[in-house]
């Protein structure tokens, strides 16, 4: 055993051994809990020579004659004397390994001897019947390494002469001033006369590089959180309670030591899963919908943080695999994008990058180059972050990723980055964009071909029934439906060619032939233009063959789509080129066509009357 582990053990049992036999450490110690502490720790997994060492850290990192004030958390109650679970806050913790409520840590800077000094409740009998006895003073330096240490009382009064011979007080105003006792106006004068300066970007410029403790803590956060979500994923099925796999997850932590979830769980199942921070968890899930679950849990002070997506009847659908494939990999890339040298921003943009390509790939929002990504196309479907950072708290120290998010990460920070990095949101999203873009493409050709085949309805029950047609022709009641199904195909196809992103002349073409089908029924059935409409249908034959091909080099399936459309459309102008020659009369040679045909009859009258007559 070290002497510095010697030593706190006999203060421990030092302190247990007071007149009052009360364990007045006001926490766990080695002494009183030789299972979970070993005899150098002040908490699970951290000695107190660590938790010595980052005082040191800080008071080296502040300025010249200035002292740091770090409030504990406050108890918060439900109602009356009814507390919630009390949770030290993660500043405090990092810094003294206290986990009680209702303390004030001071620190100095090193010009100022470095000192640690930490104000403790006063004695009160009567609560501690309810509360159990907190912290003593004695407790405080002997045991948790203080300098010196003070009743809560005394605060004022102390920091009133501390104020007055520091150049400057390091506090974090807006978070801190609710925690700290009334009798503080020598701080309050400080700040009306801007003697504060904020603490938090030093300390959490040291909280966001772990040590090789720290980083085993998480490791066994994250182990138990991984393993209490796959015991969720085994009991999933049609029927089960979101709200049951949530008490299953904590639980499975609480059963491997976690002492609370890090953050409310999120099990959410279908359309719900669309809400990033989902907490009803009050529905039963159903087959066919997919269960997103975003889970953590806080273990001896480090936060885990895991989100999955899987199937509720353990098979996905054909999009569902889709999308969670794109998922897969552009999670399998920004994990091998995590090494030393690259930022959390750079990461963000990775994903941002490969995201945006998986959606173009889905169909979802047409081509994704450069400009659709600068006009964040893609936040409908990601609007959040990559990940962040884990600790002490599960999105640990926001400070520090403003200033190292330009600076180069070290092995010894810790992200979340979420499997569903892609969210839930685009499984839902994902149908119902394919599904409006789809029922668009179709709807601009069956649209437009139902209201021309309702124009001429009295033309087909009247001029059409006088014309001679061939014998092979179909009865009329068919046109519809196949016409219908066809504009239906074609409208797929575009649609198809359209989601690839690189299909602009086919689109052209695809556009043109459309024009010349829609051409063709006013032309036949309101004008009786035969002589037009076989025109038009010819050029459409010639359109629509271009086209195929040209669907074909950016989509194959869309041209095998295109197929049946033109073996109808051939069928089509083959029998109204026979209603043409049957029906002379209503041929209707267009007068400029006519004046042409005439021309060239008189030049080769003209150039016959001009001939010698033979001998």
């Amino acid at each position: 055993m070290s002497r510095s582990a010697g030593v706190l053990k006999k203060a421990a049992q030092r302190l247990w051994g007071e007149a009052t036999g009360r364990v007045v450490a006001g926490q766990p110690t080695p002494f009183t809990h030789p299972q979970l502490l070993a005899a150098s720790e002040l908490t699970p997994g951290i000695t107190a020579d660590e938790y010595s060492q980052r005082r040191a850290t800080l008071a080296s990192l502040m300025p010249a004659n200035s002292f740091a004030v770090v409030p504990g958390a406050a108890a918060q109650y439900m109602v009356g004397m009814i507390p919630y679970p009390f949770r030290q806050d993660a500043d405090f913790r990092y810094l003294t390994g206290l986990l009680q409520k209702n303390l004030v840590a001071v620190f100095e800077s090193a010009c100022r001897g470095g000192r640690y000094t930490l104000f403790v409740p006063d004695e009160d009998i009567q609560r501690e019947a309810w509360e159990a006895a907190p912290i003593s003073c004695r407790a405080a330096v002997e045991l948790f390494g203080a300098d010196n240490a003070h009743p809560m009382s005394q605060f004022g009064s102390r920091m009133q002469h501390m104020v007055a011979s520091a150049s400057s007080v390091l506090l974090d105003v807006d978070r801190r001033k609710h925690q700290l006792p009334r009798e503080t106006s020598a701080l309050r004068k400080a700040m009306e006369v801007g003697q504060t300066r904020p603490l938090e970007c030093l300390l959490h410029k040291m909280r966001w590089e772990k040590s090789s403790a720290e980083a085993g803590l998480m490791q066994a956060s994250a182990a138990a959180t991984a393993a209490a979500m796959t015991e969720c994923m085994q009991l999933t099925r049609p029927g089960v309670q979101e709200h049951q796999l949530a008490a299953v997850f904590e639980y499975r932590c609480k059963l491997a030591g976690a002492q609370r979830n890090s953050f409310p769980s999120v099990v959410a199942g279908g359309p719900d899963a669309c809400v990033i921070h989902y907490l009803r968890n009050d529905k039963a899930l159903m087959d066919g919908q997919l269960l997103l679950m975003d889970a953590g849990c806080e273990r001896h002070g480090y936060a885990s943080d895991v989100t999955r997506c899987w199937p509720v009847n353990g098979r996905f659908s054909p999009e569902q695999a889709a999308v969670y494939q794109i998922v897969q990999e552009v999670h399998r890339q920004c994990v091998a994008f995590c090494r030393p040298g690259n930022t959390l921003r750079e990461l963000h943009h990775l994903s941002i990058q490969l995201l945006s390509e998986g959606l173009a790939d889905l169909g979802v929002c047409g081509s994704m180059g450069p400009a659709s990504i600068a006009r964040d196309a893609y936040s409908t479907f990601y609007p959040h972050s990559v990940g962040h950072y884990l600790g002490g708290d599960v999105h640990d120290t926001a400070s520090a990723s403003k200033l190292v998010s330009e600076r180069h990460s070290k092995t010894t920070s810790d992200i979340a980055v979420p499997a569903n990095l892609l969210p839930p949101s685009l499984l839902s999203a994902c149908r119902m964009g394919q599904a409006l873009s789809v029922a668009a493409a179709i709807a601009i050709p069956l649209g437009a071909g139902i209201g021309m085949s309702f124009g001429v309805q009295k033309q087909v029950k009247g001029w059409y029934k006088t014309l001679k047609k061939p014998s092979w022709q179909p009865p009329n009641w068919l046109f519809g439906p196949v016409w219908t199904a066809l504009y239906a195909m074609m409208g797929m196809a575009s649609w198809l060619v359209w989601q690839k992103g690189s299909g602009t002349l086919a689109l052209s073409l695809y556009a043109v032939q459309l024009a010349l089908n829609l051409a063709w029924t006013p032309l036949f059935f309101t004008k009786h233009q035969l002589t037009y409409a076989l025109a038009d249908i010819t050029a459409l034959l010639g359109v629509l063959t271009a086209t195929v091909l040209e669907f074909h080099k950016v989509s194959p399936d869309a041209a095998y789509l295109l197929l049946p459309y033109l073996a109808w459309s051939t069928f089509a102008a083959v029998l109204t080129l026979d209603i043409w020659r049957k029906n002379p009369k209503e041929r209707r040679t267009p007068r400029s066509w006519q004046k042409a045909a005439d021309k060239v009859a008189d030049t080769v009258d003209s150039s016959s009357s001009k001939k010698p007559a033979s001998a």
